[in-house]
């Protein structure tokens, strides 16, 4: 439950308020993730495992964020995890290129990542999945497709969502833009 409420405050609080309130967890959520990988818990595993990133990307602590990839790769990847469970991994591995790992790269795992969103239907987390891979579109010159994904996360787009997360479209669109030569 503290990697979910990890989740759900990241939307709503700035970033020093939100590392503040749970760094002193971390030990317990590194425990806890542990523990999930060597369980097969792969819903609770890619939880934790986002709650887990975020504090380190926060805190520019990529070594800490590359292991951590290796084994959500590893149970993301076994015919025996169910795909739409996987879709809090698939975020894990698509984020921050700096961190990547062998064995996926950041375009694969962002597709991974949508598929297993899809398979799930939370319409906020299909949003940031949508604007990522229109993102990795645009980077590779996939304008179609690029414009179709961008398009397809705004209709999702509810007033209600916290505006962090209604932020998050807007840079994906900005950043799309910019890697198709179009800066909108």
């Amino acid at each position: 439950e503290l990697a979910r409420a990890c989740a759900r405050e990241l939307w709503w609080l700035d970033d020093e308020t939100w590392i503040g309130r749970f760094l002193s967890d971390q030990p317990n959520l590194e425990a806890a993730y542990d523990e999930c990988i060597e369980q097969r818990e792969v819903g609770s595993a890619g939880a934790i495992g986002q709650a887990l990133h975020r504090l380190d990307a926060m805190r520019s602590l990529g070594g800490a964020v590359r292991q951590r990839k290796r084994s959500a790769l590893a149970l993301a990847m076994d015919p025996a995890s169910d795909p739409a469970r996987c879709a809090e991994l698939w975020n894990v591995l698509s984020f921050y290129a700096e961190t990547q790992v062998d064995g996926v790269n950041r375009t694969q795992a962002t597709e991974r990542r949508l598929e297993a969103w899809r398979r799930r239907g939370e319409p906020g987390q299909l949003y940031r999945a949508l604007g990522s891979l229109a993102v990795r579109r645009a980077a590779s010159g996939d304008a179609d497709d690029a414009l179709r994904l961008m398009a397809e996360a705004h209709a999702l787009a509810e007033p209600t969502w916290p505006p962090r997360l209604l932020a998050t479209a807007a840079y994906q669109t900005a950043l799309g833009h910019m890697h198709l030569g179009d800066a909108a």
